[in-house]
């Protein structure tokens, strides 16, 4: 019997995630209200101080510059000299531009109507016509053969192009340089004041990015800023659609990925347009057919793999990544129904599904290893369920509840059902073809799932799927059952076409922008959190796989949440 799941996802660096979450039925809950301390009790919480230093440029230039000439019958110049002051902290440097309100010089005696004409080209002050003007910038004083030009009426070709400029520790944030205007005038000119407004700007050079350390939004992503990036480096960036901030990672495939779910909410009357999002090439909009649920949906007999639906269940961490204890619930079909309609995600709480939504909660934390205590359910052989205690010493461990911290790429996200992901692409008789486009941001995809057979090492072996990545992390075999930590079906392939909701991946972004599908229900799965036994722990960083299960809509419940963590794949 196939289910039908409602999973997460990830895009790849040009990437994302999505995820679900079931939840398990705990006699014990922790509301974060209750929490309290003694007169006696001794508490202590940390915080993380970070300053981000913008760049700022200003200019310092006296307020008017004069320069008298005594002139004679066939000519006499002049020029005079004030200093212009750039003052930044911008390393990339800066260019000045040099503007006047008018192109002539005109008397302020509004009775004399003569005008000082701008110099007809650029030469040296000696060579100008007579009662003619312009300007000259340099960092020394101007001397004989110091050439001048006319200053423009337009913002045309800087005065002053500085590229690079040192901003090292000891640095000198000024640069001081010459700004000299200068005339030629003869007798026919009426003796009196002249003058022209002269604007002078300063323009900060945009900052180059190199490294996705530099970046501040996911939409800015390329795969040249991936590629510069380098090996484990990481940064929360953050999403211009709704300013939610997620974990991206460069791994040791050469690829960027969201190494945290995807937690967008779609709504209908605020359509996904290209300018933002992933979307199909010349599709303009995606509308979902509602607004993402915060409710596990009612059991459907047979649910259409066509409609557009999405799930967030709330704001929870994994606690504990690595443990694999599922959340089950009494009231399910069989012992993988986690938490059923009608019911919360504080019903996992037991086995680590913690509850951040309050704003007391920061995500300040780095995953660590420490002690956890699960409790849970436990289906007998009678059919009734019992509750289980198992505490687990030197697991990883993504919460400080006593400090109110989290580390963020173990938050579960939101659900998604394939033709969600793929913004209404990937729907009904979609299989083993490319599907294009997907709610991602803009520069980043779903991830591939590759060709080969299941058998085989090189099943889903293209550069930006799971499988391939995974090689480079421990893989040394094809995935063939749960012993290796990963479920049996291609790896990175998690799509069936049931209208369910997969969840809990990351994706990556970089090669390749192709997106697809394909049929049959094999899906990726973190059981245990290891790749081969324990070759390598997915569930620690930098991977951070979350096993935050999928949402069923035949069963009308969340399932497998706390043992499987479903990602999305594109290309079958």
């Amino acid at each position: 019997m196939n289910l039908n799941k409602l999973n997460k996802f990830g895009c790849v660096g040009i990437a994302c995630c999505f995820g679900l979450l079931g939840l398990l039925t705990v006699t014990m809950l922790c509301p974060l209200a209750s929490r309290g301390a003694s007169a006696a009790d001794e508490t202590e919480m940390t915080t993380r101080a970070n300053l981000y230093v913008q760049p700022v440029i200003s200019i310092a230039l006296q307020s008017r510059v004069d320069v008298e000439v005594t002139p004679k019958s066939t000519g006499a110049s002049n020029m005079a000299t004030a200093d212009l002051i750039v003052s930044t902290n911008n390393g990339a440097g800066y260019k000045v531009y040099v503007k006047a309100s008018d192109a002539n010089m005109t008397a302020t005696d509004k009775t004399n109507t003569a005008k000082i004409a701008p110099v007809a080209k650029e030469s040296v002050l000696s060579a100008f016509a007579a009662n003619t003007w312009g300007y000259a910038v340099g960092a020394e004083n101007p001397d004989d053969s110091t050439v001048f030009k006319a200053v423009p009426t337009t913002q045309g070709n800087p005065a002053i192009n500085q590229g690079d400029k040192d901003t090292s520790g000891t640095y000198n944030p000024n640069d001081t340089y010459k700004l000299s205007f200068g005339a030629m005038i003869n007798t026919s000119l009426p003796a009196g004041e002249y003058s022209s407004s002269v604007v002078v700007s300063a323009v900060a050079n945009p900052m180059t990015v190199t490294s996705l350390t530099q970046l501040t939004y996911m939409q800015d992503m390329t795969h040249e800023i991936c590629r510069n990036s380098g090996l484990h480096s990481s940064k929360r960036l953050i999403d211009m659609r709704d300013g939610n901030a997620y974990w991206v990672t460069r791994l040791a495939d050469g690829n960027c990925w969201m190494t945290q779910n995807l937690a967008l909410n779609l709504d209908p009357a605020h359509p996904l347009t290209p300018e933002l999002t992933d979307l199909k090439k010349g599709q303009t909009s995606f509308a979902a057919d509602s607004k993402t649920s915060n409710e596990i949906p009612e059991k459907v007999s047979s649910p259409s793999q066509t409609t557009t639906y999405s799930w967030n269940l709330g704001k929870y961490v994994l606690a504990d990544p690595e443990d694999g204890t599922l959340c089950t619930s009494p009231n399910g079909a069989d012992q993988y129904d986690s938490v059923m309609h009608g019911g919360s995600l504080e019903e996992c709480r037991g086995v680590g599904f913690i509850n951040v939504e309050n704003p007391i909660w920061e995500p300040s934390y780095v995953a660590q290893n420490g002690s956890w205590t699960n409790m849970h359910w436990v289906k007998q052989s009678d059919g009734t369920f019992k509750e289980e205690t198992v505490k687990k010493d030197n697991t990883l461990v993504a919460v400080d509840e006593s400090t109110y911290q989290y580390d963020a790429h173990y938050l579960i996200g939101n659900y998604y059902q394939f033709n969600t992901a793929t913004a209404g692409n990937g729907g009904d008789g979609v299989g083993n073809a490319n599907v294009q486009g997907s709610i991602c941001p803009k520069n980043w995809h779903l991830p591939l799932s590759g060709a080969g057979a299941n058998s085989t090492l090189n099943n889903n072996d293209n550069n930006g799927s799971f499988f391939q990545l995974l090689k480079w992390y421990g893989l040394t075999s094809s995935v063939t059952g749960n012993g290796t930590g990963v479920n049996t079906g291609n790896y990175g392939l998690s799509v069936d076409f049931n209208g369910n909701a997969l969840s809990g991946g990351q994706i990556y972004t970089a090669s390749g922008q192709v997106t697809g599908a394909g049929t049959g229900t094999g899906f990726t799965a973190a059981e245990n959190a290891l790749v081969n036994g324990k070759s390598y722990n997915i569930a620690g960083a930098p991977l951070h796989f979350v096993r935050s299960g999928y949402v069923n809509r035949v069963y009308g419940s969340a399932r497998n949440l706390g043992i499987n963590g479903y990602n999305w794949s594109t290309t079958a």
